[in-house]
């Protein structure tokens, strides 16, 4: 029997499109423009079946758009198979038909296209006959995006209550509980402390908790109270604004309180559900799954039913990382797809988290993931919900309950899987420390190295020099030296400025100083290159490679028996500089200046090179270098 494929680009807000298709993936009708109504898809489906032979089958293939469930089950009622398609796919079939150009014909007719070019793009809708189904998926969603906008809201009040009294959010960490909601509650107002004394704070508290404190309590108390004196100097004459806050943070805790109530509500439900369909509690039989989740990967058992290996629920999952292999590359570490509904993706990652301290099998796995191979805690994670996606189709596909084994195969009770996990597959502290990306410092503190490192001067290192990255104004007196000489003393100690006021002594040893004399000379040489200063770096580094001076026994002298010699006439190289370092080109003599140079005037005095360093010469110093 002929099978004809007709696609259908549902509408978010306006009317759909299908056209048909025969075998060939030839356009064979019309596009068709309906909206959802049954009088108007039983016209799409006449229309279609006049124009197909007689015995042919039609098959309707859509995308997961949110309107795509009631045309889906209308057709499937209807006698006919539904096929989900991926949209990646389609979005890239779409393109290779036509590059330039996006219409809904060109979807309908890209939808038809796509089963003939790859099968495994499509699957079946996941329409169940049983009405609890879609009760159960419903629920689900409904307490997924509940637990979202109640983790949203708690976010949103510890930010207010920052804003009001800054640290209050790090004291009183969890707005649900009964002390901290108190605090939210009554007492994040600035000027509700005015006045008020600790040992009255705590009186209050107690009286609107109904109990004593315990210590730990009374030691945050105080801190709060701590909290809002520093507050009340911060604000000033605006701390009446805060009221406005305490306020609006009182509103979003009575709306935290009713959205809460609503997914203890929605839980109920999908427990009661759950019980109805899952009578034997297999998918309540896999390790970390509880009431919360349990009725999560129920509600993906009429997508596993069209699935034919645990492959496929692992791409539906989206934690499987993505493939980079061509010629001799092999890529490894890839990114996850991260594709399929969020809302199971979340359920996954906290049942694998809690799987892998009772399963010795998955513990195996996230400790060869964190000892081995380095991951963090979250792509350790990662990595056991790939596992336990396999557990999860072999339950839901054979309908049986999990038994609990260790990592030979062997079945093992929970308080043997636990002492398994206790004696081989725990990971040391210290490995998780290393692979910790989180810095933990309170608040108020600060790294006293960095600090240091904050004010240091940029140095000369082996490798080159080092340029600093702020952006600060030059300065050629001796106060920054000074400070930079103070900031040096304070945090690399006596032994380093010795060592550098040694080394200053060295390097600016007499050899390696341009004399008066030559200046001229240099001035000459540069002038002929094209260039303005009197002394380049690269030159200044040929000199000191090729008359090193590293203490006061190094310093040349003349020799008794050629100091009567008469003095070279100085000259100038006119041409270019090789790859040697060394000047090419013609000598020319020039005539002696006399004429004192300008850089002598106004220099320091240098220190003795066998005196010991001073505090007082170590500016000029780091000045002159």
């Amino acid at each position: 029997m002929a099978t004809w494929i007709a696609g259908v680009d549902l509408g978010r807000k306006g009317a759909h499109m299908a056209v048909l298709a025969d075998e060939s993936g030839q356009q064979v009708s019309p596009a068709l423009s309906f909206f959802t109504s049954p009088d108007e898809l039983d016209k799409v489906r006449t229309e279609f079946k006049a124009r197909a032979p007689e015995g042919t089958e039609l098959v309707f293939v859509m995308e997961p758009t949110p309107t795509w469930r009631p045309v889906a089950r209308y057709f499937k009622a209807c006698g006919h198979r539904v096929f989900m398609a991926n949209q990646s796919q389609t979005s890239s079939l779409r393109s290779l038909l036509k590059r330039h150009a996006k219409t809904d014909r060109l979807d309908a007719l890209t939808l038809a296209k796509l089963p003939l070019v790859s099968q495994q793009a499509v699957h079946p809708a996941p329409v169940p006959d049983d009405p609890r189904w879609e009760a159960l998926l419903w629920g689900v969603k409904r307490e997924y995006k509940l637990s979202l906008r109640i983790a949203n809201l708690l976010k949103c009040i510890k930010e207010a209550a920052e804003e009001c009294i800054p640290g209050v959010a790090d004291l009183f960490p969890e707005p649900e509980r009964p002390l901290d909601k108190l605090v939210y509650r009554e007492y994040c107002a600035v000027e509700r402390h005015r006045g008020m004394t600790r040992e009255q704070l705590r009186g209050e508290v107690q009286v609107r908790l109904g109990r004593a404190l315990d210590p730990q309590e009374t030691r945050r108390v105080d801190r709060l109270f701590s909290l809002a004196q520093q507050a009340l100097r911060l604000h000033g004459k605006l701390a009446p604004v805060t009221a406005t806050i305490a306020e609006a943070i009182r509103n979003d805790l009575d709306f935290l309180d009713h959205l809460n109530t609503e997914q203890k509500r929605v839980k109920k439900e999908n427990d009661s559900l759950y019980c109805e369909l899952d009578k034997k509690g297999c998918v309540r039989s896999l390790c970390g799954v509880g009431r919360t989740l349990a009725p999560v990967f129920l509600a993906v058992a009429p997508v596993v039913a069209g699935m034919t290996s645990n492959k496929q629920l692992r791409k539906f999952s989206g934690y499987v990382p993505r493939v980079d292999n061509s010629g001799l590359k092999e890529g490894k570490g890839q990114n996850m797809t991260k594709a399929g509904p969020a809302w199971f993706k979340r359920a996954l990652f906290l049942a694998s988290d809690a799987a892998r301290k009772c399963d010795p099998q998955l513990a195996r796995v996230y400790w060869r993931a964190m000892v081995e191979k380095g991951f963090p805690h979250v792509k350790a994670v990662c990595e056991v919900a790939v596992h336990m996606v396999d557990r999860l189709f072999r339950v839901l596909k054979d309908n049986r309950l999990y038994e609990l084994r260790d990592t030979e195969g062997s079945p093992v009770s929970a308080r043997e899987a636990r002492e398994i996990i206790a004696t081989r597959y725990a990971v040391p502290e210290e490995v998780r420390a290393r692979l910790r990306r989180q810095k933990k410092h309170e608040r108020g503190s600060s790294d006293e190295r960095d600090g240091a490192n904050q004010h240091l001067p940029a140095m000369f290192t082996p490798s080159g020099p080092q340029v600093s990255t702020e952006a600060t104004p030059r300065s050629t007196g001796t106060g920054r030296a000074q400070r930079v000489a103070a900031i040096l003393a304070e945090h690399l100690g006596p032994e380093f400025l010795a060592r550098l006021s040694t080394r200053q002594a060295d390097s600016f040893a007499p050899s390696m100083q341009p004399r008066p004399d030559e200046l001229p000379l240099r001035r000459a040489e540069t002038a002929a290159q094209g260039r303005t200063t009197a002394l380049e770096p690269s030159e200044l580094a040929i000199t000191q490679q090729q008359s090193p001076a590293s203490g006061a026994e190094n310093i040349t002298r003349p020799h008794p028996a050629t100091a009567s010699r008469p003095q070279a006439v100085p000259t100038a190289t006119i041409g270019g500089i090789p790859g040697n370092g060394h000047r090419q080109g013609i000598r020319l003599p020039l005539e002696r200046s006399t004429a004192p140079t300008q850089s002598q005037h106004n220099q320091p005095p240098e220190p003795a090179i066998g005196s010991a360093p001073s505090a007082a010469d170590l500016p000029c110093g780091i000045s002159r270098h």
